[in-house]
């Protein structure tokens, strides 16, 4: 619940450990990609286990912003919740054979 100062302020802070840990093991997804003794399966498998997390945790903040209740709040809610469906459609049209570039 985001509702008061001390909530907010660590609510704020899990929020930017978990995206600072979602870049950095997207970084090391990125370097295991390019070693020739991982096979691309295994790489794809990893790689959506990340974008279940990153798509999850994303809907997480959301919530967490969204109980704020203000404009601020509603707006980051939004923001972490539009991440969330797009990263879900990716999985989805993963899951259905269509290539996906960003």
């Amino acid at each position: 619940d985001g509702e008061n100062k001390g909530e907010k302020t660590g609510g704020e802070e899990i929020t930017a450990k978990f995206i600072s840990v979602m870049e950095e093991v997207k970084s090391q997804l990125e370097q295991l990609e390019q070693l020739e003794s991982l096979d691309r399966g295994t790489c794809l498998r990893l790689l959506d286990v990340f974008i279940n997390v990153e798509a999850s945790g994303n809907a997480s903040i959301g919530h967490f912003y969204r109980s704020m209740n203000s404009k601020e709040g509603q707006l980051k809610a939004k923001e972490h919740f539009e991440k969330a469906r797009d990263l879900s459609k990716t999985m989805r049209l993963k899951e259905a054979g269509i290539s996906v570039s960003e």
